[in-house]
């Protein structure tokens, strides 16, 4: 997958930029959140890392956007690791996975399921 990068109008100081290993939100000089593709054989591994105080959208269109990914297609397996307390992700994922499995791990939030 090319880099590719998509600008967002409602919030005009990030833009989120697509690649084989995931998808990057920025903003000025530099990431503020990144949502990893890690995939084998058998599953898709999803981590996610957000700086604090993110707009409501760029946490949602992040998430969205992850999972445009080639390796998730319909039915594979996938885990996602993301931040405890991330609701707005949390909610994201789960409408693109289905026979969900969460779990709290200290201060990460796991999730297990099937791409729709």
């Amino acid at each position: 997958m090319a880099p590719t990068s998509t600008p967002h109008a409602a919030v005009q100081d990030w833009w989120l930029e697509q690649d084989d290993h995931g998808v990057t939100a920025l903003r000025g000089k530099g990431p503020v959140a990144h949502a990893e593709v890690q995939e084998d054989d058998a599953s898709v591994r999803l981590a996610f890392w957000l700086e604090e105080r993110l707009p409501r959208e760029l946490r949602s269109q992040l998430t969205r956007t992850v999972f445009d990914h080639p390796a998730l297609r319909p039915h594979r397996p996938v885990s996602v690791a993301l931040p405890h307390g991330e609701s707005d992700v949390l909610l994201e994922v789960r409408s693109h996975v289905d026979d969900v499995r969460t779990r709290v791990a200290g201060s990460t939030c796991l999730l297990e399921g099937r791409v729709h």
